[in-house]
């Protein structure tokens, strides 16, 4: 979540192992490109994967899984 925050409008956000969350991300308002490396963003059935409220984010090979609305 960390990094969502801390990104810049235009950053890339590069995943370096599966990710199981513990709470929500940070809701989106900028633009960003996640790079999944194969990986995958699970919610654990009871957290939502990445919610968009502004910007345009592109999502390149990763899996989001076990996620809520």
């Amino acid at each position: 979540s960390s990094a969502i925050s801390s990104a810049g409008n235009g950053d890339t956000i590069t995943f370096t192992a599966n990710i199981t969350l513990g709470s929500n991300l940070p809701i989106i308002e900028k633009n960003l490109t996640f790079n999944g490396g194969n990986f995958t963003l699970s919610g654990n059935n009871v957290n939502r994967g990445l919610f968009v409220k502004s910007g345009s984010v592109a999502v390149n090979d990763l899996t989001i899984a076990n996620a809520v609305a």
